[in-house]
Parts: structure tokens; sequence; C-alpha cells
């Protein structure tokens, strides 16, 4: 697969679990009757809302990630690394909604950060699970990049 395909398949999974994740933030918010009383429907609504704002956001994310910390595999960022990257996401994806004249006011700046650097860290969480799991599956250990020294080192003689 090309570089490109990977970091598309990367930014199109990146962005459709953030919209998982917002999608049940926004259910959420929706029984707590932080805007009123609700009509069931208005849940769906919700929760429509909140999951493409969290594919935008996600989508987001994962471009300014690779244009800013592109070289760099999931092992050598940190979480709270990843969750300033994420809140900045936010602060923008506020800024877009708010200059569409929608929700923009402080506790939506407040919200949308904090959604955003929640995601962040929970997506390097789940990339970090995702990647230990690939190197046990039983891939060959050439298809990891060791060197043969290191091989060794691993394995023993």
């Amino acid at each position: 697969m090309s570089r490109f395909m990977q970091r598309l398949r990367g930014a199109v999974g990146t962005a459709l679990t953030w919209a998982i994740g917002w999608c049940v933030a926004g259910v959420a918010v929706g029984f707590t009757g932080f805007f009123g009383t609700l009509a069931l429907r208005d849940f769906a609504v919700f929760a429509g809302v909140f999951a493409g704002m969290g594919f935008v956001g996600g989508a987001m994310f994962s471009l300014m990630l690779t244009l800013i910390e592109g070289r760099k595999r999931f092992d050598q960022l940190s979480i709270p690394r990843f969750a300033l990257w994420g809140a900045v996401g936010g602060v923008v994806l506020q800024g877009i909604v708010a200059a569409s004249g929608q929700l923009g006011s402080l506790a939506t700046l407040v919200f949308f950060t904090l959604m955003a650097s929640g995601s962040a860290a929970g997506t390097l969480a789940l990339a970090r699970i995702a990647d230990d799991r690939s190197l046990s599956s039983g891939d060959d250990i050439e298809d990891i990049g060791l060197t043969k020294d290191e091989i060794k080192k691993l394995l023993g003689p």
C-alpha cells in the first residue's frame, strides 16, 4: 500500500473513531437536558450533529498531526502532546462553528477543546494497543524493521 493510501486510511479511521465517540457524547448531552427538555427525535439530531463534528474534528486533527508530527511513530509521541494537539484542533473547530454563526459561546469553546483533547489522547491509546497487537499477531520479525543484531538481542542466539 502506498504511503499516501496509508495516511488516508489512518485519517479516515481517526475521523470515524472521533465520530463514534462524539456521537455518544451528543446523546449524553441530550440526556442531561443541557439544552432543555428534548423529544426523542432530538437525541438523533444531537447524535448526528456531534458525530459530524467529531468526524470533521478527527480529520482536521489527523491532517494537523501529519503536518506537524508526520515522521514520528506512535511510541515516540506522548499522550499529553497528543492531547495538546487535539485541544488546538478543538479550538480551531470551535472557530469554524462560531464563524458560521452557530454556538459561539465560551461554554462551547471549553466543551470542544475538552472533547478534542480527550479524543486525541484516546486515539493515541487505541493506536498503541493496535500497534502492540499487530506486532504480537505472528508477523515476521524482519517485517518489523529490526536489524540482525537487534533480532539476536531480542530472540537470543
